[in-house]
């Protein structure tokens, strides 16, 4: 009975560790945050792509990859943060999008079918879910449905479905990112002055 316990307790805490703790498991078409962007795409591939600068502090761009920089397989395209002055290319923070022509109920059928895979895969998350409108439509008729996967050390998974007013012009989205927590923190304390 003791040997029979014993195999019990060894194959519920192996199981235990099957599931990942830690942001940097999560990955995005192969992606990662902490990885460079040289062990997917050279560097001559990279200089062909627009330096995007969103955010009024400068410390941070963005690269949008599409496939035919990057054979993507589950997103029509990524959006890659990386430090200004950065030639290692490290990312740091990550997203992949879903475009959903007017079509927001797929978007929500696929993102709760991602938020499902996450739950299963990670352990010790904080799951909040809400919605916010999107500060980039004035009209505030945009919608942005949010479900946050918040690790222990503030490192964050986001799902998103995009509604997109008429009056923005942009197909709806599902957006699942990486979000680390110095650069979440970076976004909301530092990004926008």
């Amino acid at each position: 009975m003791r040997i029979f316990l014993a195999v019990l307790v060894f194959i519920f805490s192996f199981q235990s560790f099957t599931k990942a703790d830690d942001i940097r498991d999560f990955e995005i078409e192969g992606l990662s945050v902490g990885e460079s962007l040289l062990n997917h795409i050279s560097k001559i591939q990279i200089d062909k792509l627009k330096k995007q600068f969103i955010y009024p502090n400068k410390q941070y761009y963005v690269f949008v990859i599409e496939k035919d920089h990057l054979n993507l397989n589950t997103y029509d395209y990524l959006q890659v943060e990386i430090k200004n002055n950065d030639f290692d290319y490290i990312v740091q923070a990550l997203s992949g999008f879903l475009d959903y022509e007017n079509q927001i109920k797929d978007c929500h059928k696929k993102r709760k079918k991602i938020d499902n895979d996450i739950k299963e895969s990670f352990k010790h998350l904080t799951i909040e879910k809400y919605n916010k409108k999107n500060r980039s439509d004035k009209t505030e008729k945009s919608i942005n449905y949010i479900t946050e996967f918040i690790f222990k050390n503030g490192d964050t998974i986001v799902t998103i479905c995009e509604d997109w007013s008429s009056y923005m012009g942009h197909a709806d989205s599902l957006r699942v990112g990486i979000v680390p927590k110095k650069f979440y923190d970076w976004i909301v304390n530092e990004a926008f002055k």
